[in-house]
């Protein structure tokens, strides 16, 4: 895959990629995997998207701006060549009277007379969009990080695209335009490239209309081909018809489920080709997150009496609703000065401990352990934990509770609630940590022989 977004032959039998069942008829084509239809119904009581905040690592920022010269470099030859073996993709870009693709025009819903407000973001010198739709009006805008250094290529070999590209980052588009104002947001082998790819797609659904898409189309796993050299430190991949983000040799993001609710997602992956195309159907409307961070304040009296096994209890609930409802960094905010308030000014230990009698606290429900370990059996990783979590407050030496709460976490991709959970149990059974450090049985497998044995 070259930078235009063109595909080619390298690297394509780098992956072992397995496939899966094509949806055009029960034999496979081993072409495509497409995941579910999209449903144009809106959830009842869906939440608004509340845009995220940009938090980015001096030390990833400086590795993107390292890799800006040889991104340059390659975009002077496409322009001093005209396109370098890439003549075709030269001329349409150039070309001002090209037609938009169905792929941007299919399921859009406006009138004929109507105007589509079309956004392509990282579109390098030339956008590789259409420019025209028979019976609207386009308005079309590209942006580009690089755009300074590429209109300078531009102005330096004589060239003029018909739509030239505008400074703007995926990663901060609120501040170069309104919300929820574009019918489509799009975005060709770019958004890998970016300094904060999850947070790029964040801002572009931000910038779309409730109702409106977002598509991107990009290689497959083109980090881990290109081994993360240059602008190539992010993985764009599916998994059980979801949409995942993988910065390269770390986390995990299901893109998917972050959106629930939000936005339904629909993958198009051409297997033999490594290229997939993510279709993000927006439900509801942006709403920009709160610029300063407002403490929330917590009685003396309930933080006297907060344990440390509370304190993992809370920050779970919204670890989960920022995940589920897509929060902004507003409620990571508020579990900072939850925490900071439990600190004991007597000790450096850490959270005040202060025990709960066995009195205080509810009864358990006797078939509780059994609907969690049912749950962890079927893989079922988000009710398990919840199961979990609330034995732990009742059985605290059973070592069997915790480790399997803590794995229902980091199956979750909930690392700081993992370690949270960890420190929590070690700092009750210090005589644990060998426990925890052997691995769980697979439950999938463990529950297949269950069945065998029945």
């Amino acid at each position: 895959m070259d930078r235009a977004g063109n595909l080619s032959d390298e690297n394509m039998n780098k992956f072992n990629v397995p496939k899966t069942e094509c949806l055009h008829g029960p034999v496979e084509c081993g072409h495509c995997h497409v995941a579910t239809p999209l449903s144009t119904e809106l959830p009842k009581g869906a939440p608004v998207h509340r845009v995220r905040r940009l938090a980015v690592a001096d030390s990833r920022k400086q590795r993107w701006q390292s890799a800006v010269p040889e991104e340059v470099a390659y975009w002077e030859g496409w322009c001093k060549t005209k396109g370098l073996k890439w003549k075709d993709d030269f001329e349409f870009r150039f070309q001002p009277d090209t037609e938009l693709g169905r792929d941007i025009t299919n399921d859009l819903d406006i009138p004929s007379g109507g105007t589509l407000h079309l956004l392509d973001v990282g579109a390098g010198p030339a956008t590789s969009l259409g420019k025209r739709w028979e019976g609207h009006t386009v308005e079309l805008t590209a942006v580009d990080p690089l755009a300074d250094h590429y209109n300078a290529l531009l102005s330096r070999y004589g060239l003029t695209p018909p739509v030239p590209t505008s400074l703007a980052s995926a990663e901060t588009l609120v501040n170069s335009f309104p919300l929820n104002h574009f019918d489509v947001v799009h975005a060709r082998n770019s958004i890998d490239h970016s300094l904060d790819a999850p947070q790029a797609v964040d801002q572009m659904l931000a910038v779309a209309k409730s109702g409106g898409w977002v598509i991107l189309a990009h290689s497959i796993s083109e980090a881990t081909a290109a081994e993360n050299n240059g602008f190539h430190t992010w993985n764009f991949f599916t998994h059980d018809g979801d949409f995942i983000i993988e910065k390269y040799g770390g986390e995990q993001i299901n893109i998917t489920r972050r959106y629930a609710g939000i936005a339904q997602v629909a993958c198009d992956a051409m297997l033999d080709k490594r290229w997939l195309t993510v279709r993000m159907k927006k439900l509801v409307a942006s709403v920009a997150g709160d610029s300063e961070s407002t403490p929330v304040e917590v009685p003396e009296a309930l933080v006297e009496n907060l344990t440390e096994g509370d304190v993992v209890y809370v920050l779970s609930q919204v670890q989960a609703a920022f995940d589920s409802l897509n929060q902004s960094r507003y409620a990571l905010d508020q579990i900072r000065h939850v925490l900071s308030r439990c600190s004991s000014p007597n000790t450096t230990t850490g959270p005040r401990r202060t025990q709960h009698s066995v009195e205080t606290l509810p009864a358990v429900d006797e078939g509780l352990r059994a609907r969690a370990d049912a749950h962890y059996g079927n893989a079922d990783w988000a009710e398990a934990g919840r199961h979990y979590q609330e034995l732990t407050r009742h059985y605290r030496d059973d070592v069997e509770i915790w480790r399997r709460w803590r794995d229902c976490a980091r199956r979750q991709g909930h690392k700081v609630l993992a370690n949270l959970i960890l420190g929590d149990a070690l700092r009750i059974h210090p005589e644990w940590k060998h426990q925890f450090e052997e691995p769980l049985p697979d439950p999938t497998e463990t529950a297949a022989a269950d069945l065998v044995c029945r």
